[in-house]
């Protein structure tokens, strides 16, 4: 089980128990994230990607003030998920190239000392 009390100035504690906690929390230099999950009971993926869609749905409603700010919030996410996922790709896709470029020169490198190497010894 996993157990997590929240305090807020001019609120009550609050303590919740459970099985998965993913929070974040917003301060001056940005957010802070939290993801526990207790490791003697599995939690199925299923139920991980259940307690994320909560969490984000439960943010952007206690954020929003109206019906139509919620759906431009949610919209926003979804942009921005998609955004994120592209230059996460896209970051990938850079590193791989980069790694076989590197791999290759390694190989031209090698390929060229051998050569050179070669001559000596022939000499």
């Amino acid at each position: 089980m996993v157990k997590v009390t929240i305090e807020a100035t001019g609120h009550e504690t609050q303590v919740l128990t459970g099985e998965i906690v993913n929070t974040v929390i917003t301060t001056e230099d940005g957010c802070k994230v939290a993801c526990i999950a207790n490791s003697k009971n599995e939690v199925g993926a299923k139920v991980f990607i259940k307690s994320l869609v909560t969490l984000v749905n439960t943010a952007i409603k206690a954020y929003s003030f109206d019906d139509i700010s919620c759906k431009l919030l949610h919209e926003l996410f979804v942009l921005e998920k998609s955004n994120s996922t592209k230059r996460e790709n896209s970051d990938i896709k850079a590193s791989n190239k980069q790694k076989e470029q590197t791999e290759k020169s390694v190989e031209d490198a090698f390929k060229e000392f051998i050569e050179i190497f070669g001559k000596v010894v022939g000499e």
